[in-house]
């Protein structure tokens, strides 16, 4: 995938620092890439009267605009899933085109994959600025510019059978769950799983694997690809995600692998939500 230029879009919670985004436009023209910038990044603080309609729109604009290669939403929080009702995502469908965003964007990856048949990439374009940017802007020139596929290159384990294939969804688990009983919320059915999760002890994680299990998920799934878990990674938490994975997984056989190289960690690769994986 080449990238000439992109559009810069912010979903989720305000962007109230501009310290980074100013960095990342730098970064940008070192690399060579032009950007647009969406006028609702900064200082939109007033959540409950924030213009989503407004927003959506422009979102719709960057999909039509055939001079942009791809959409990166470099927010997150807690606030992604105000825009989802506003969303054209018919007419977006006509205007398939790669849309970048990690943590709260689960909800927006996830329905533009479900009601727009599009791919879309599990990655925060932030990481060119934040600790190891140097690698990740490496990876990142590599990817997107040279086009191999250093940036999609992850290495993993199986703690529970030796290979899956699959259609991927997922991503925040805390965040795929708020799509629960919406229309955007992606069918499962011979899907593999992907979660991660930057917050979350134990009893938190588990309350999310509990729900998972009792939506009745499990039973179709292909495979589960457990990502980072950074709170629970970071304290050694005892029980530890695989523990709670492979307990909520027993009456079913599904191949399970894990990966340290997909979630919030600073070092973390890209995957694609909505495309087939084959580990």
């Amino acid at each position: 995938m080449k990238l000439n230029k992109i559009a810069i879009v912010a979903c989720s919670n305000p962007i109230t620092d501009s310290t980074n985004f100013e960095a990342l436009k730098d970064i940008l023209k070192d690399i060579g890439i032009d950007f647009i910038s969406s006028k609702f990044i900064l200082n939109n603080t007033d959540i409950l009267n924030r213009d989503n309609s407004k927003m959506a729109d422009e979102i719709l604009e960057f999909f039509k605009d055939s001079s942009i290669d791809a959409i990166f939403d470099i927010s997150g929080g807690d606030l992604a899933n105000s825009i989802l009702p506003y969303l054209n995502f018919e007419e977006i469908k006509k205007y398939p085109k790669p849309f970048f965003g990690y943590s709260d964007l689960t909800v927006l990856l996830n329905a533009l994959y479900t009601k727009s048949d599009i791919t879309t990439y599990n990655y925060q374009l932030l990481n060119l600025v934040k600790d190891k940017s140097k690698t990740q802007i490496k990876n990142f020139k590599a990817t997107f510019n040279e086009e191999n596929s250093s940036l999609f290159d992850f290495k993993y384990e199986f703690i529970k059978g030796d290979s899956l294939e699959g259609v991927l969804v997922g991503g925040n688990i805390r965040c795929l769950l708020k799509l629960s009983g919406t229309p955007y919320m992606p069918d499962f059915k011979n899907k593999v799983l992907f979660l991660e999760s930057f917050s979350g002890n134990p009893y938190k994680i588990l309350t999310f694997l509990n729900q998972i299990r009792d939506m009745d998920i499990l039973k179709n799934l292909k495979g589960i690809l457990i990502g980072s878990f950074t709170e629970m990674d970071n304290n050694n938490y005892i029980p530890s995600v695989n523990q709670m994975i492979l307990k909520i997984t027993e009456n079913h056989n599904i191949p399970i692998a894990v990966t340290k190289e997909i979630g919030h960690q600073p070092l973390s690769k890209c995957i694609k939500i909505g495309n087939y994986i084959k580990l």
